[in-house]
């Protein structure tokens, strides 16, 4: 974990070095992860920290105390006195809050150093000499090299060590030493070690082994284990117990006859295989086995810069460069477009803004899912879950049809439409492949392509300077565009009014549609503080960048802004206008890169949200299980490539169908409408965020403030508005979006939100609260005491 360190950090002192090795060493004993404690704690996983329940029988008669403290004991009641006074988290010095605002990235110093100080002397007085060096080891570390920002595991400082401390667990391994040890000193039924003398070998057969399926109630067979199990499951509500029941494959039947044995094979593939929800046999505890469940869940294993963190969000959005942005032009008129293009913008900016700010204050898996997650709660986090996971999906969907598109226009045409289905299929699968078995070439790949893309966009820009006139303005308009023109006394600038300035933002949203993904990457890119907000706010840079010189010089060009308004590839159009048809074909290869690119990012955040979804229990939990490989999450890959291949040929179908429903405006409407309601939730969390959590960390901080929620919603309502208004293609649009709601509704309320895991995300805001509460009682501290 320390190799993933940049070449800027500097050389570790000796000391530090020493301190970190402790902490990369730690391991005490089998007992499974700590679940949490209080009412608000829940069952995590703390990777590879375990701690090890064997106390002395007596802790006053103990070696180590007769040859340290020859003075009484102390009662039971004192030396519990003792310790929880030693670990109220009043006594900590909560006046100090300089360096508290990246609490958990390891810049905490002052009072992430107090805690584990205060855990060090507690584990001395509770005899854990190996756990107390840990403990120090972890505060020096914390103090001596944290300063960069990055997240724990990509220093010294190991992720499992950096956990103790955020929300309080690391509190709670304190509080459940002391009363551990006071609860079982002089208890007959006080659980013991498990050696191989108390606990005899047996060959687990159908004999001694009942068939049942495995709860929280009849996981225990001991009543020491019935102890250690309460112990580890203090704090966590029944109900999320109950997510992490395994199964018990029963014997095979020795006489059911052949259906029963087939049965049995079916149900033991399924659960084995598909489901894998049978776990070892020495997790006897929900700790333990949600340990597993995320063990088999885990993010992959190759990690990326700020540049590839940029490109991702480029190139999710750059085939939007070279098709789709250009209708808005029949709309509105070319002054009307350029307000809708700057309205885009704001409404995008303040995206990235929001986003960029929340990214770094909650680095867990899901991106604005786990946003709305963690700060509104389950039912938010699934409205803009599945919101999100629809618009990339069609993004796939629509993808896949462009893609089909160019290699038809290489082909002269040659290629008919009822093998589409074939073609598609051919490019999904490849692409599929790529991302489940290459995962570092994928990136790579969408990095070389988005400096390809950005390239061919100056060589376009350039040679639509040589073309550009103004006298292209009045050209190619279909008739009915140039006869609103005419009613508008020849106002080739404004001819659509405010309502066509309203009605042409989708278009010029396509510009933007799909940066906001550079969020799902905080468990691949080495430095979440840093990394995320640059791509987000760069991507719209240059992405806006992309939309101004292509508004200027791919617009007023041959064969004449009102033809370019219409074509489907305004560099087609423009290249063709200048030499026919091989440069028809030129401007078809062209596409090639961008649709590359695009598919590659789709894909990746397509599958990456449908992981975090799973993993949270809003979708089938098997769906989110990675390669033991490379950490890919391959079944979410190909259900995406699965759902997003049904869509397409149901909306292709419908097509045939009905003239008047083309395919493309179909995808198109159900990806912006899903996009507009997803903005709208993460201005609302938000909005939430800034009022609720205040003291919140936040290594990056919003320059706008309340202005970009505000611009998001405002702008996203003015979508939603203008094209259900007018659009008859955009309302039935509308109704399948509602549909699919409702279907993922009905899922989420019979099923899902009774199986929700306690992952990172929800365990955020209790401890907002508590970091809250110090700060405040810091300062009434603060001024009420003397000067």
């Amino acid at each position: 974990m320390g190799d993933d360190k940049t070449s800027s950090d500097p050389a570790p002192n000796n000391q530090h070095q020493q301190h970190s090795n402790i902490l990369r060493t730690a391991s005490f004993g089998s007992m499974p992860a700590i679940a949490g404690a209080g009412n608000t704690a829940k069952a995590r996983s703390l990777d590879n920290i375990r701690i090890d329940p064997g106390w002395p029988e007596d802790a006053t008669t103990s070696q180590a105390a007769s040859e340290t403290n020859t003075a009484t004991p102390m009662a039971l009641s004192e030396k519990r006195t003792r310790w929880r006074s030693s670990v109220d988290m009043h006594s900590v010095d909560t006046t100090n809050t300089t360096g508290t605002n990246n609490l958990g990235d390891g810049e905490d110093g002052g009072y992430l150093s107090s805690v584990g100080n205060s855990l060090a002397m507690i584990a001395e007085e509770a005899e854990q000499p190996h756990l107390a060096q840990v403990f120090a080891a972890a505060a020096s570390v914390q103090t001596d090299g944290m300063g960069d920002g990055e997240r724990g595991h990509h220093h010294n400082f190991p992720q499992a060590a950096r956990r103790v401390f955020i929300a309080e667990t690391g509190f709670f391994f304190g509080t459940y030493a002391a009363e551990r040890r006071m609860s079982t000193v002089g208890s007959e039924d006080m659980p013991m070690r498990r050696t191989s003398s108390n606990v005899p070998p047996m060959r687990r057969t159908s004999s001694n082994v009942p068939p049942m399926r495995r709860t929280s109630s009849n996981i225990p067979s001991t009543a020491a284990d019935k102890d250690k199990e309460h112990d580890l499951a203090a704090g966590v509500p029944e109900e999320k117990l109950q997510a992490f029941n395994s199964i018990l494959i029963t014997p095979r039947p020795s006489n059911g006859g052949l259906f029963s044995s087939v049965k049995w094979r079916v149900d033991k593939f399924m659960h084995e295989v598909v489901y894998q929800d049978v776990y070892p046999q020495h997790l006897t505890t929900p700790a333990g086995i949600f340990n597993h469940y995320l063990s088999i869940r885990m993010p992959p294993k190759y990690l990326v810069g700020k540049y590839h963190a940029f490109a991702l969000s480029v190139a999710a959005v750059i085939s939007g460069e070279f098709s789709g942005w250009n209708v808005g032009l029949g709309d509105a008129g070319y002054a009307g477009y350029w307000i809708s293009n700057i309205m885009a913008a704001m409404m995008y900016l303040g995206l990235a803004l929001c986003l960029a700010e929340m990214s770094t204050a909650i680095p867990v898996v899901g991106g604005a899912f786990a946003y709305s997650r963690a700060v509104v709660g389950d039912s938010m986090g699934f409205l803009v879950a599945n919101s999100e996971n629809l618009e990339y999906c069609m993004f796939v969907s629509l993808i896949l049809i462009t893609w089909a598109d160019v290699i038809n226009g290489l082909a002269d045409g040659a290629i008919p439409h009822n093998w589409y289905p074939l073609l598609w299929a051919v490019i999904l699968g490849i692409f599929m492949y790529t991302v489940n078995y290459h995962n570092k070439f994928t990136w790579w790949a969408m990095g070389v392509l988005t400096a390809v893309c950005f390239l061919q966009i100056i060589g376009l820009s350039i040679i639509g300077m040589t073309q550009f006139s103004t006298t292209h303005l009045s050209e190619g308009w279909a008739e009915e565009a140039q006869h609103k023109i005419d009613s508008k006394g020849g106002d080739y600038y404004w001819f659509g009014g405010f309502g066509g300035i309203l009605n042409a933002l989708h278009s010029s949203a396509w510009w933007f549609t799909g940066l906001e993904c550079a969020s799902l990457a905080t468990k691949e890119v080495k430095s979440v503080r840093k990394a995320v907000p640059l791509a987000l706010i760069a991507s719209w840079a240059c992405l806006g960048l992309s939309g101004v010189l292509f508004t200027l010089f791919a617009v007023l060009v041959p064969p004449g802004a009102g033809a370019n308004a219409q074509a489907s590839y305004p560099a087609v159009s423009l290249l063709q206008a200048m030499w026919g048809d091989a440069g028809a074909k030129v401007g078809y290869v062209m596409q090639i890169p961008s649709l590359t690119a695009n598919l590659l990012a789709m894909l990746w955040c397509a599958s990456r949200q449908t992981w975090a979804l799973s993993r949270a229990g809003y979708l089938p939990s098997y769906l989110s299980i990675t390669s033991t490989a490379n950490g890919v999450p391959h079944r979410s890959v190909y259900f995406v490539g699965f759902y997003s291949y049904v869509m397409v040929l149901f909306v292709q179908n419908l097509e045939v169908l009905h003239g008047d429903l083309p395919a493309t405006q179909v995808l198109l409407g159900l990806t912006v409408i899903a996009g507009v309601v997803t903005y709208f939730g993460i201005a609302v969390v938000y909005i939430a965020f800034w009022f609720l959590y205040p003291q919140a960390p936040r290594p990056f901080r919003n320059p706008l403030g309340l202005f970009s929620p505000i611009a998001v919603m405002v702008v996203s309502v003015c979508v939603i508005i203008a094209k259900v208004g007018i659009s008859t293609v955009f309302q039935l649009t509308v109704a399948g979006y509602v549909v699919k709601m409702g279907i993922s509704g009905a899922y989420y309320v019979i099923h899902g939100r009774l199986h929700l895991k306690p992952t990172e995300d929800a365990l955020l805001a209790p401890f907002w609260k508590m970091r809250e509460a110090r700060i405040s009682a810091g300062k009434k501290k603060k001024a009420t005491s003397p000067a």
